[in-house]
């Protein structure tokens, strides 16, 4: 809002004032007047608490520092993320967002590359000697030579090349792969969130949203945790979505579950198709 011309502080009548509190309307000086996500708030609304200042603790690094911003924002999105996304502008900062994730999903991925390397290191062999007696016993007139045997050994192998091109394929490779995932599934689910009456706030809130939610893949160094983030990370999208859009929850969750169970859908209807041209063909060859 511009600044008014010939008004005077509301608090501090001698001063002139340079701003109009964009809540109440009150005129304001430069002590009296703090900005806060494109907005002018005067000092009264703060002190009477009819505005009150929230932000993502991420959004706050130049004060907490890096560390202490990104662990308090995922305990938030873990702890009480209803909170957070109420308190989270839907306007600007997605950069930050997609940088938060790829941080929090780091180690992640890191342990995941870990586990594996130990599962081959002392299953590897077995693995590789039950595939071969499956192969042996089901595969008809599969070549099982020595050189295929060797191949197969290869697969469960742990040698320090395969543990370089596996760790840049997890983590290296892994992580811009993810955070694409999540922005093309950030675009379907805003889809679905405008087709239930809501997405209000814009696509750019609801991908913000999905970026802070993946701050509950941090807890997968955990083992086994794995095995349960993908429903919380969904629960957790839907309470963002309702919030930031200021929508009901179940269109939060809607549009949160509703975009991954309908591609997963398409995929069983898609497989099941095949399978059933494929068998129809063999019976009629």
């Amino acid at each position: 809002m511009s600044s008014p011309t010939g008004a005077f502080c509301a608090i501090h009548p001698q001063r002139p004032a340079v701003a109009t509190c964009d809540h109440c309307g009150t005129f304001a000086c430069p002590d009296c007047v703090t900005q806060h996500d494109g907005d002018q708030i005067c000092a009264t609304c703060l002190e009477e608490g009819r505005v009150v200042l929230h932000s993502v603790p991420w959004q706050r690094r130049d004060e907490l520092g890096i560390p202490v911003a990104w662990w308090r924002t995922v305990m938030e999105v873990t702890a009480s993320p209803g909170m957070l996304f109420e308190k989270m502008s839907p306007t600007r900062g997605v950069g930050e967002a997609m940088t938060f994730a790829a941080i929090s999903l780091f180690p992640a991925l890191l342990t995941g590359f870990i586990v594996q390397t130990l599962f081959l290191l002392l299953f590897g062999e077995i693995c590789a000697e039950w595939i071969a007696t499956v192969l042996s016993e089901y595969g008809g007139n599969l070549d099982l030579s020595p050189d295929t045997m060797e191949e197969i050994e290869k697969v469960f192998l742990v040698t320090p090349g395969s543990v370089t091109s596996g760790l840049f394929a997890s983590v290296g490779f892994g992580l811009p792969i993810y955070l694409f995932i999540v922005a093309f599934f950030a675009t379907l689910q805003h889809a679905l969130l405008m087709l239930v009456g809501s997405g209000k706030a814009g696509f750019e809130a609801t991908l913000k949203t999905a970026f802070y939610s993946v701050g509950i893949r941090f807890w997968e160094v955990i083992p086994l945790v794995s095995l349960i983030t993908l429903p919380w990370l969904l629960v957790v999208q839907g309470i963002g979505f309702a919030q930031i859009h200021r929508a009901s929850r179940w269109q939060g969750q809607i549009a949160a579950w509703g975009t991954l169970l309908g591609c997963a859908g398409c995929v069983a209807g898609s497989t099941a198709a095949l399978f059933v041209l494929l068998t129809i063909a063999g019976a009629s060859a």
